[in-house]
């Protein structure tokens, strides 16, 4: 940003890919991998931006931008509101309702349709149910250019229609966030990644890491941020890369996803610190059976032995597997960066 006598001028990235509108409109609806990136891409932005105390109050299609990897940026920020506060110990956002009653009406909350005070974090939660629904249908669940009937709408059950296929977990997805105010879902209910790897972790040209490629991606998990682990909710689908993968999931029995993905970031660390595999055969049996006994430390590089803990605690059976909560209070997590 650059501020003058009488000017601000703001420089911003260049989006090449243009709004999501377009694609949509271009394609008519995207499919399940597509749709489900940039949702993920959604996520984690309107994550970041409640997390610095915003809303966003205006989050629709033509407010979504592609640059030139595909990466859906938002933008339009003028009804945006800030100065607010958000428990993130919780799994829904602390009391701060608004009464501005801004936005548009396909992509606004019962509560914004009926001038009702409301909860900003919802109602932009709400736009993204709307948002993915528009991705993998090409339309909105609820149209009506009569007001009335639009908010009777947004009252009723989902009707999904028949065409383009899609999954029933999308469709579970959608349903939980598209539901009245006190039943909605908030973020911190959500994603696994299912295929974490070096291959899939991109630097910015300030180092900063991305994630990307969540093609595996499932959504519509809990996650209970009180414990130290993972509510019950096991999957089915063997994915990732086998160098990444868990016991579980190289044994084909139904896993944790979130204990998965942890296993998966042991991994990634062991390979930055030492570059090779902890585990690593071209047979599925000898790498079941490496996985399965105490992992060996190379000589080489030298590393802390808080490192070295640190990794130990990762990459256990999935009972003892250390998950986020704790990872946070480590020693070295917590020491190294300072």
């Amino acid at each position: 940003m650059i501020m003058a006598m009488s000017s601000v001028y703001m420089i911003m990235e260049m989006a090449t890919g243009g709004t999501l509108l377009d694609v949509i409109k271009k394609d008519r609806y995207l499919d399940e991998q597509r749709s489900c990136r940039w949702f993920h891409h959604l996520i984690e932005g309107i994550t970041y931006i409640h997390g610095k105390g915003y809303v966003h109050r205006d989050l629709k299609c033509e407010n979504m931008l592609l640059d030139k990897h595909g990466v859906l940026k938002i933008i339009d920020f003028g009804f945006a509101k800030g100065g607010l506060d958000i428990d993130v110990e919780v799994t829904s956002p602390t009391e701060q309702l608004s009464t501005t009653f801004c936005g548009s009406y396909a992509y606004a909350c019962t509560e914004i349709l009926k001038k009702m005070p409301y909860e900003p974090h919802l109602a932009d939660m709400w736009s993204m149910g709307v948002i993915l629904f528009v991705m993998l249908y090409g339309k909105f669940p609820f149209n009506s250019s009569n007001l009335s009937n639009l908010v009777k709408q947004t009252q009723k059950a989902i009707d999904f229609p028949e065409s383009p296929s899609t999954s029933i977990d999308a469709k579970k997805l959608i349903s939980r966030i598209l539901k009245p105010e006190r039943q909605r879902i908030y973020l911190p209910e959500g994603y696994v990644h299912r295929d974490l790897k070096c291959e899939n972790l991109l630097l910015d040209k300030g180092e900063t890491l991305k994630i990307i490629d969540f093609g595996f991606a499932k959504g519509g998990l809990e996650i209970d941020v009180e414990a130290t682990s993972t509510r019950t909710q096991l999957s089915s689908t063997f994915c990732g890369s086998y160098a990444y993968a868990s016991a579980e999931i190289l044994k084909k029995i139904p896993y944790e996803p979130h204990l998965a993905d942890m296993w998966s970031i042991g991994v990634i660390l062991f390979v930055m610190l030492y570059g090779r595999f902890p585990f690593s055969s071209n047979n599925l049996v000898t790498l079941v059976r490496q996985t399965e006994k105490p992992l060996e430390f190379p000589r080489n590089p030298p590393t802390s032995v808080e490192a070295k803990l640190l990794i130990s605690r990762i990459l256990k059976s999935e009972k003892k597997r250390a998950y986020l909560p704790q990872i946070k209070k480590d020693e070295w997590y917590r020491t190294t960066m300072k």
